[in-house]
């Protein structure tokens, strides 16, 4: 994916893409007021991915962080470029210091049982086992505009040149490397948009999964990406 072109592209998509899909944009309650998030980590590190539909939004917390807080969008735009990989939380959304943020508390939230589960079975510090998931660990977007309801991007939204971007990824990337066993697909969300079937190291929720998009320790997800983490410890 050529990811240094990902916010010029943003741009384009912005100011004219949206015209040709103007129902994606009235349907779907898109924010394109706040910087897209195609995916977050490290892509070519990371061996563990997450596939959603498009990042979620907190309307007063969001537009709060993006314009009081510079530093956090120059995260933003570093991910956008892949320029975290050096960074000690690559995946910044469980880096500690954006905690308080929307993304910051969902992640945590939702990888709160593997944390757990891999400080006890491996004896790492919490803080050591979410260094390490943030290494490992990549979520990839179909749409990176956020919206309140996932439920309403409509099948056309492939028509968007991000969106092609990110399938080709997948397909030529990520799905290539799950048959060497070189990495862990988890698709929690949009099953029918993505166009991705269950295979080897690929996990597809159906749809009542895909409603909570649960990583905990009851989830197939969750318990597929535990065995990867405690198997193949990074």
């Amino acid at each position: 994916m050529p990811t240094q072109s990902l916010e010029a592209l943003w741009l384009v998509e912005h100011n004219t893409g949206w015209r040709l899909t103007k129902r994606a944009v009235t349907g779907a309650k898109f924010h394109l007021g706040l910087l897209p998030v195609p995916f977050f980590g490290d892509l070519n590190t990371a061996d563990i991915y997450v596939a959603l539909l498009n990042p979620d939004l907190n309307v007063a917390q969001d537009y709060y962080v993006e314009t009081t807080r510079p530093d956090f969008c120059d995260v933003l735009r570093r991910n956008l470029r892949q320029e975290l990989g050096s960074d000690t939380y690559p995946f910044y959304s469980l880096d500690p210091k954006w905690h308080w943020t929307g993304t910051g508390r969902w992640w945590h939230g939702a990888l709160a049982d593997l944390t757990r589960e891999v400080t006890k079975c491996k004896r790492l510090s919490y803080v050591d086992a979410i260094k390490m998931l943030a290494r490992r660990l990549a979520a990839l977007q179909l749409v990176p505009y956020h919206s309140s309801n996932s439920t309403y991007i409509p099948q056309d939204s492939h028509l968007l040149e991000s969106s092609r971007l990110m399938k080709s990824f997948v397909n030529e990337v990520v799905i290539p490397r799950t048959k060497c066993d070189d990495a862990l697909l988890v698709l929690t969300r949009g099953k029918s948009k993505w166009d991705i079937a269950s295979g080897r190291n690929v996990t597809v929720y159906e749809s009542g999964q895909a409603r909570s998009a649960s990583l905990s320790l009851q989830s197939i997800g969750g318990k597929e990406i535990l065995a990867r983490l405690l198997n193949r410890m990074g």
